[in-house]
């Protein structure tokens, strides 16, 4: 979250969101010499490079006696201009306030609702997040395409397919036809169907999967018996292997039609990597990485290495992969410490069974999400167990524990390391059971092709084969799902 939130302010202030509205509205209602005189000292902070006390200025702005006498679109403005400077200043709690006060004051301008829906979901405030946003699409259905999956799919995550406020999401997203880059949403496509379908709308249901063309989400499609009344198996649009290879021919096309467009090089990758075409993957990858200039979107170049290093694994060139990662790590990430390519360096050295190294470069990285501290637990688990240190092993395994519900396959493969196969299978069971979780789960049951285990990785292997030879787990899959031979690679990660 907090890479992403750097990229709104960035992109604000390059657009001149972040101007004071004062003298630039010619048909302002007129301040009064109190008002201007408070207005003027807001924004002298802010040229002295202070937004957080700026921020707290324009809020005593919009306490004042006399704000009330402006115009109800001339409130909003300063408002938001508050929430934006307290925003800048990573003073969250006071920025959603405000967003929400100018929203209140007029609610005609969406960069108040988008502003909102995103402090709200920073707050932990998922219904107001969703409905923000949904207002936001179902109103502004032209500025839907500046949604990122990054904000919008863990709150439909955190939300899951039972709740009022996904569905309306969803469908002011759908009725929209919100893309990202291009892209289609078809994990979100596909949930909107389940929840249709739970409604009794199945025509409904089938409409938002008619478009569905992702590999990995017609692989959930397949394992997911709720989907099999809204899907026919045997269609061949519905084989992993063949939606594989018709992704990369369509991705390529639009990747040649837009060549500034980092962000579809990027789905290009992932696509090349599902169909299991490393060498084309990495061609892509070093293109990319060797001339950065030519595209618009440079933000995920990271990510580009990131996959530069997945393809030399699959090439079985791992001292490669090592040293590209390392590379990926060292890159920023938004202009912040990069996270998530040190994680997965982290993993990958104790996959080479160099756990010294996994824990000195895991340590380099801190102020994450709840999920990245537990990925950085199971690294330290995985590293501690190599080492012999059982009792600092169990430290991590309880922090997982502790936080199994944001990191629910992480909790999963972390009790199948310490041996505790019963514990698992319940869990597993448990997953199962619950529609929210049920897909994560029957996708981690799944059999992906996959290169030669490295070292560190083959007690995670055996495990995860013991457990699910287990007739209980059988049953519990069956029950809801099933398990297929699909015939793609998984995208998680470097294996």
């Amino acid at each position: 979250m907090r890479a992403l939130r750097t990229a709104w302010i960035a992109a604000l202030v390059m657009a001149g969101v972040l101007a004071f509205p004062a003298d630039a509205n010619k048909n302002a209602s007129p301040l009064t010499p109190e008002l201007r005189k408070a207005v003027r000292a807001a924004e002298a902070i802010f040229e002295r490079g202070d937004p957080g006390t700026s921020a707290i200025a324009m809020e005593a702005v919009a306490s004042h006696a006399d704000f009330g006498a402006l115009e109800a679109n001339e409130r909003s403005a300063y408002l938001l201009r508050a929430a934006w400077l307290a925003t800048e200043a990573r003073d969250m709690p006071r920025a959603h306030r405000l967003a929400q006060a100018a929203v209140d004051a007029e609610g005609n301008d969406p960069d108040a609702w988008f502003l909102l829906g995103q402090l709200a979901a920073d707050q932990g405030q998922d219904e107001t997040a969703a409905r923000a946003l949904a207002h936001l699409a179902s109103t502004w259905p032209a500025l839907v395409g500046h949604l990122r999956t990054e904000l919008v799919n863990p709150l439909l995550h955190r939300l899951g397919v039972t709740s009022p406020q996904t569905l309306e999401l969803l469908e002011a997203l759908y009725a929209a036809d919100w893309t990202v880059d291009g892209i289609e949403p078809d994990h979100a496509w596909a949930r909107l169907a389940l929840m249709r379908a739970d409604r009794g709308d199945h025509d409904g249901a089938r409409a938002a999967l008619a478009g569905v063309t992702s590999a990995t989400v017609i692989t959930w499609l397949r394992s997911d018996r709720r989907f099999d009344a809204l899907i026919k198996r045997d269609d061949p649009r519905y084989e992993p292997r063949k939606a594989a290879a018709a992704e990369v021919d369509t991705l390529r096309g639009r990747a040649a039609g837009s060549p500034s467009s980092l962000a579809l090089q990027r789905e290009l990758a992932y696509s090349l990597l599902v169909a299991g075409r490393p060498g084309e993957a990495l061609a892509l990858a070093e293109q990319a990485l060797a001339d950065p200039g030519r595209f618009d979107d440079t933000d995920d170049l990271h990510w580009m290495a990131n996959q530069r290093a997945i393809a030399l694994r699959r090439l079985s060139r791992t001292d490669e992969a090592l040293a590209a990662l390392t590379a990926a790590a060292a890159m920023d990430e938004s202009g912040q410490a990069n996270v998530s390519q040190t994680l997965n360096l982290g993993t990958l050295l104790v996959d080479m069974e160099r756990p010294e190294q996994a824990l000195a470069a895991i340590a380099r990285v801190d102020g994450m999400s709840g999920y990245g501290l537990l990925v950085q637990s199971m690294v330290r688990l995985r590293a501690y167990r190599q080492m012999g240190r059982d009792d600092d092993a169990a430290i991590w395994l309880q922090r997982i524990r502790d936080g199994r519900d944001e990191g629910t396959i992480l909790h999963l493969e972390a009790l199948l390391l310490a041996g505790h196969e019963d514990e698992a299978a319940n869990w597993l069971a448990e997953l199962l059971d619950d529609p929210d979780r049920r897909a994560e789960a029957l996708a981690w049951c799944q059999d992906y092709l996959g290169s030669e285990p490295l070292a560190g990785r083959v007690p995670l292997r055996e495990a995860r084969a013991s457990l699910l030879a287990r007739s209980d787990v059988l049953a519990a899959v069956n029950a809801v799902g099933r398990i297929e031979d699909t015939g793609i690679h998984d995208i998680v990660g470097i294996d």
